[in-house]
């Protein structure tokens, strides 16, 4: 006998309820039909009519980034996946990258802090912040700062989406070609330093942008 997904009435709450009544003449054949009532016997007694035991099972999840919430404790939570990651300038105009969590970001905005903070206030400079769908025109020179003075169609082929975040790991794809799996330039860019080179940040020098609800083109304003 065949069962289709939708002729089956099947759940964990009523898959309980069934082992634990153990016998069929506690399941009321009247208020489900043929097929359902075969099925659901089956998981009551068993295929040769005897009870179905009922065994307690500990499930162990094994993660390498877990976080301690209590010293001394042993209670972790998962963090998820990235935040936000933040690239700044050290004293040595040096760029650097700091990647921060969801758990980190959560623990500043309980405590009252900014989510985004310079590791070095007093001595590291502000550039910018990378976020999934976040939105960077790649490979432009000398723009204005007003975008509306530039023209549509050469910002439109420079403007790209944050795709992917990891370490030193940035992809970005044309916004117009999102559906697009190619890896291959103009469509995608993978920027994998903050060198001059073709992976390079400083190759690109990505400037980020918003776009309002009427499609213009504007400088986003970070502040921290």
């Amino acid at each position: 006998m065949e069962f289709s997904y939708k002729s089956i009435i099947f759940d964990i709450e009523k898959y309980t309820n069934y082992i634990y009544m153990r016998s069929m003449s506690a399941i009321d054949s009247t208020k489900i039909n043929d097929s359902e009532y075969t099925f659901l016997r089956s998981y009551a007694l068993g295929l040769s009519g005897d009870p179905v035991p009922i065994k307690k099972v500990r499930i162990r999840e094994v993660c390498t980034t877990d976080v301690n919430i209590k010293k001394g404790l042993n209670q972790h939570a998962i963090p998820h996946n990235n935040h936000h990651v933040l690239v700044y300038k050290d004293k040595d105009e040096v760029f650097c990258e700091q990647i921060i969590i969801f758990w980190q970001a959560i623990k500043r905005k309980k405590a009252g802090e900014a989510v985004v903070q310079l590791p070095n206030p007093e001595e590291d400079t502000f550039v910018t912040t990378l976020r999934i769908n976040d939105i960077f025109l790649m490979g432009t020179e000398n723009l204005e700062d007003d975008l509306n003075l530039e023209s549509r169609s050469y910002l439109k082929n420079h403007l790209y989406r944050i795709q992917k975040l990891s370490s030193k790991f940035y992809e970005f794809r044309l916004t117009y070609k999102q559906a697009s799996l190619s890896t291959d330039a103009p469509e995608y860019i993978r920027v994998n330093n903050f060198g001059e080179r073709k992976t390079g940040w400083n190759t690109y020098n990505p400037v980020k942008v918003e776009v309002d609800v009427i499609g213009q083109i504007k400088r986003k304003i970070e502040k921290i």
